[in-house]
């Protein structure tokens, strides 16, 4: 998660409002659990991690997508991992 601190502390300002590099009073289990839901919304989470997937699986040969194109074109599996995601616990 260092790798991508950035990220997820401007996804953590957009979405919940918090600002974790300013200190905050979320314990260890309420940040990770606001954390591991980032990846659903459409952030820059979201985006690291597509780019991540998309190093490890073979791309066809063509055009790059953005990440909104590939988004939709992909919405069962953005489906399967909001609801993967929603628990946290």
């Amino acid at each position: 998660m260092l790798a991508f601190w950035a990220d997820v502390a401007s996804d953590f300002s957009r979405f919940h409002r918090i600002r974790p590099i300013e200190g905050s009073d979320l314990d260890a289990a309420e940040f990770f659990a606001m954390a591991y839901r980032l990846e659903v919304y459409g952030g820059a989470v979201a985006l690291a991690a597509a780019k991540v997937r998309a190093q490890r699986v073979p791309q066809p040969p063509g055009e790059p997508v953005s990440f909104d194109e590939w988004v939709s074109s992909h919405q069962a599996l953005v489906i399967q991992q909001a609801a993967i995601a929603k628990g946290g616990d």
